[in-house]
């Protein structure tokens, strides 16, 4: 963000600008592997038009470079360890996930490194495949991931004495265990389930429809990519609940997948000859419009304050 602010001047747009970019990366490679498999772009649309997504893209917080970074990672990942894949190709996908892994522990740190191996890893076992975790293709990963992350942190260290024991045992497990000496953000564990409906925000009430629809259609036994969505928001929202520390932002990295999901399997599909599946469309028709009539009403109560001008 510094050098936006040097090169445009003190301005709020100018901070947001590297926000932009890192949105747009977001958006390109998720819509790189998307188009593959899902052609009809409603679970695209639906994906980057949420709340979650607008709100996480314009907040001046690291979390929404951590989105990017986190999803380069799992995305390398996942098509690394497609079916099919030559050595060489999976060699490569797995040198830009571990540089991509560096450059998200450096932003916000170990979470962008173990969520995305737990992802891919439970992803593999959902689909029997876990024997193509191989050393010849882990291996020089790794050592990349360490080659850049390990003179860093020395680095920082020698400049910060202290930092690796503030930031590896204070903001990572204490933070998780709830056992630091100022514990911030403290949370039940249901904290998300409220959270999530409202980041999924106009689409929220094709939820019901989506549910029904990939259950009935039996959609992670037969799309591979719906299962990798499903376990990247299950690993994301799971490990977050079980933290002591929670905050909406820390959910960010699984609206995307969210989105996906509730677009292809919530607006994609058809609408069955079904007045069960009929009643669940005008369901979500219903939810958008009383949004859509509720911004309104909520900018011009924000923006004029009415109550201000009550006697007092």
């Amino acid at each position: 963000m510094a050098p936006a602010l040097r090169l445009f001047g003190p301005h709020d747009w100018a901070a947001r600008i590297p926000l932009l970019v890192s949105a747009l990366g977001v958006i390109a490679m998720f819509g790189a592997v998307t188009r593959r498999r899902w052609p009809d772009p409603s679970a695209f649309f639906v994906s980057f038009t949420t709340i979650g997504c607008l709100a996480g893209a314009a907040l001046l917080l690291t979390d929404a470079f951590l989105v990017f970074w986190f999803s380069l990672t799992a995305l390398s990942l996942y098509l690394a360890f497609q079916p099919g894949v030559s050595a060489p190709r999976r060699r490569a996908w797995t040198l830009v996930a571990a540089a991509s892994a560096v450059a998200g522990f450096l932003t916000k740190g170990a979470v962008a490194v173990i969520l995305p191996a737990g992802i891919v890893f439970l992803w593999l076992l959902w689909e029997r495949r876990l024997s193509t975790l191989q050393a010849q293709a882990l291996l020089p990963s790794g050592l990349v991931l360490a080659a850049l992350l390990a003179p860093l942190l020395v680095l920082i260290e020698r400049h910060n004495p202290g930092f690796i024991r503030q930031f590896v045992w204070e903001e990572h497990v204490g933070r998780f265990l709830g056992t630091r000496a100022i514990q911030v953000h403290e949370e039940p564990p249901w904290f998300f389930l409220p959270v999530i409906p409202l980041l999924l925000l106009p689409w929220t009430f094709f939820l019901p429809r989506a549910i029904r629809v990939m259950v009935r259609k039996r959609a992670f036994g037969r799309d591979s990519y719906s299962r990798f969505l499903l376990v990247w928001v299950a690993v994301v929202a799971g490990f977050f609940s079980a933290g002591a520390g929670k905050l909406m932002s820390y959910i960010l990295p699984a609206m995307v997948p969210m989105g996906l999901l509730l677009g292809r399997w919530g607006l994609a599909e058809p609408t069955e000859d079904s007045s069960a599946d009929r009643a669940l469309w005008r369901l979500g028709v219903a939810g958008i419009a009383i949004l859509a009539a509720g911004i309104p009403i909520a900018w011009f109560a924000a923006f004029f304050q009415p109550s201000a001008w009550a006697p007092s």
